[in-house]
């Protein structure tokens, strides 16, 4: 009885294998459902930024964004052969770096924060400047953070990008030697390319007039 238990228990246990051999093998010639991706493990370390169409809330991911947005930023301004004019300054605001919204954040967070945030507020700045840069209508240019519009350096320059306060906002104005200021269509504070390209064609036509 005990040997006959035993044979009967042995092929079940045959039984059993093959029959899960069989379905291993033919699993993967049907359709197979994918699980859904598991959600990111790294938790956002900054606030949603809206950079190309996409919104990155990592500030790593967010600083490679800004700098390939302003990569096919300046490869869509052209150079001219030769400078057409003089020194140009560009006077912005003073760099704003927003207090951490954490209570008590590790020294690491906090240095990595101030150092993004500076960068978050120079980019547009400092792809204008780029911008009219790479155009070559200009045999220098020049970007200063200050809150002071009216200094001594002013006065080296032959034109002059500055910035005046209306309410809460910022208009642009441009002056030449012997020309009058002009206010400014473009916003410096913003990144698009259609602005970019707006500005440095907009201050070349006034400085050449």
């Amino acid at each position: 009885m005990t040997k006959s238990i035993r044979v009967l228990c042995a092929l079940f246990v045959s039984t059993a294998l093959v029959s899960c051999s069989t379905q291993q093998t033919q699993t993967p010639s049907k359709p197979s459902i994918q699980p859904s991706p598991a959600p990111s493990a790294t938790p956002p370390d900054i606030f949603n930024i809206l950079v190309d169409g996409k919104m990155y809330n990592h500030m790593d991911d967010a600083r490679r964004a800004m700098e390939e947005q302003e990569k096919k930023i300046l490869n869509r301004v052209s150079s001219a052969d030769n400078p057409r004019f003089g020194t140009l300054l560009v006077v912005a605001p003073p760099v704003y770096v927003p207090v951490i919204n954490t209570s008590n954040p590790a020294p690491g967070y906090r240095e990595k924060f101030t150092s993004f945030m500076t960068f978050l507020d120079s980019h547009n700045y400092e792809t204008d400047v780029a911008s009219i840069k790479k155009s070559n209508n200009f045999a220098n240019v020049l970007l200063k953070r200050s809150a002071e519009i009216e200094t001594s350096s002013e006065s080296e320059a032959d034109f002059k990008i500055w910035y005046r306060r209306e309410g809460t906002k910022l208009s642009w104005w441009i002056k030449g030697r012997n020309k009058g200021e002009v206010r400014l269509a473009e916003n410096l504070e913003q990144g698009s390319a259609e602005n970019v390209l707006a500005l440095v064609a907009n201050v070349a036509s006034y400085a050449e007039k």
